[in-house]
């Protein structure tokens, strides 16, 4: 292919490439889309409806790559308080109940939903730190038999064991 487009044709007078890189091109004068046309679109989807300032989201949460360790990890962290929206409507300034703030894409919150009064009563007769709680809790759980397995590995390690092991 590079032979031929470097490869002076009679037609030509000149090779492909510079026949094309040395002619000046006239641009297109008409607009490529009628004015009618361009009436018609509209931006975006017409169903979106952006968060409002004030308004409680939550956001999602980033996870590196495609493990599956986080697989059961919370997929949203939250409530944020959205505190300003940029003028495209779709990037907003979320403000954590501890002041700290940060940006978002509209396509990584959700709004935040705050529960029945029903189950708040629950919460509050269970709290996090309640013992049946903390047996359910996935995190909880991994990080105590973590904290087993280094005992576990530290009373292997005397050094009676590692003097045996390399013998």
């Amino acid at each position: 292919m590079a032979t031929y487009n470097g490869t002076s044709h009679s037609q030509l007078g000149d090779s492909p490439a510079d026949f094309l890189l040395k002619q000046k091109h006239g641009g297109v004068s008409v607009p490529l889309v009628s004015v009618e046309r361009q009436s018609c679109w509209r931006p975006g989807n017409p169903s979106f409806a952006p968060f409002e300032v004030g308004q409680l989201v939550k956001r999602e949460t980033q996870r590196p790559g495609n493990l599956l360790t986080g697989k059961f990890e919370q997929r949203f962290d939250g409530p944020f308080k959205v505190k300003s929206r940029n003028s495209n409507d779709v990037t907003y300034t979320l403000e954590r109940d501890t002041g700290a703030e940060l940006r978002a894409h509209h396509t990584q919150l959700r709004p935040w939903i705050t529960a029945p009064s029903y189950l708040r009563r629950l919460e509050e007769l269970h709290p996090p730190d309640h013992p049946a709680v903390q047996r359910h809790n996935t995190s909880a759980r991994r990080d105590e038999i973590e904290h087993r397995a280094s005992l576990q590995s530290r009373n292997q390690q005397t050094p009676d064991t590692v003097r045996i092991q390399t013998c």
